[in-house]
């Protein structure tokens, strides 16, 4: 299989792959150490915007120094490669351990978790825009960071890469506001964390059907779901983390474990 060459890294397989990037397990010479090498596709060289939006995804995590986010080691462009090397975590994500079958308590450790992480991220003006079970990793030791920061945005910045009135997320886990095309900040990152502790809780999304445009509109204009009798002591929780209005949820990621907590 032929893999990019990037010096300085000795790929030694596939992780994974995307619109925008495919990520590989690499081995970082210099420090042998194993590495998550994630390599722009190569078809969007010519346009350089996505080369901007990448260096941009990489200059947003790597001031994220934070245990729940994964830090980038290297940032680089070779020939067509635009590149980055980030810590590699080899426990999967939150989608996959989902389907397995989670605990109630180690669901609510995770959502304290990645709570702790976004509480960070607001705190830095950053908001990811896409938290979902497939962007939460894990490390050896089990504890969930989060990743992919593709299309999270600089609230305070100027530089807009996405077109104002455009829908960026996805739709199962989209606040009210991201389905509006609205303004968000890190109010609407704890929604998408909602979603998340209603989908452990349950193993449904709150909102269902047959596409990404009706889901949307559901998260807009639908009461928030009852969850089943044997978990009601959270419907206060859920009510709050999942309400249409920003102002009514939790307002920060240490109130919502403040509120876990309880």
């Amino acid at each position: 299989m032929d893999y990019p060459e990037i010096p300085g890294y000795t790929i030694l397989g596939r992780l994974g792959e995307g619109g925008m990037a495919t990520v590989y397990l690499a081995r970082q010479d210099k420090f042998n150490r194993q590495v998550a090498l994630k390599v722009m596709a190569l078809h969007l060289a010519p346009d350089p915007s996505f080369g901007e939006r990448f260096q941009r995804e990489a200059h947003i995590v790597a001031q994220m120094s934070h245990r729940n986010f994964v830090p980038v080691f290297d940032v680089g462009q070779h020939g067509e490669f635009h590149y980055m090397s980030m810590e590699y975590l080899p426990n999967g994500n939150l989608k996959s351990l989902m389907a397995e079958g989670l605990a109630l308590n180690d669901g609510l450790h995770i959502a304290r978790e990645i709570a702790s992480g976004l509480h960070y991220a607001a705190g830095k003006n950053f908001v990811h825009r896409d938290i979902k079970p497939e962007n939460i990793l894990f490390r050896e030791d089990h504890s969930a960071v989060i990743a992919d920061f593709g299309i999270a945005r600089q609230m305070d910045s100027d530089t807009q890469m996405t077109v104002i009135g455009t829908v960026v997320g996805t739709a199962y886990y989209m606040s009210p506001e991201q389905a509006r095309a609205e303004t968000i900040d890190g109010r609407s990152d704890l929604y998408n964390l909602g979603v998340i502790i209603f989908e452990m809780l349950t193993g449904e999304v709150p909102y269902d059907a047959d596409s990404a445009l009706a889901v949307s509109i559901k998260h807009v204009s639908e009461d928030i779901p009852l969850l089943p009798a044997q978990l009601e002591a959270f419907q206060p929780f859920i009510d709050k983390a999942l309400a249409k209005k920003p102002e009514d949820r939790f307002q920060t990621g240490e109130e919502m474990i403040e509120a876990l907590d309880e």
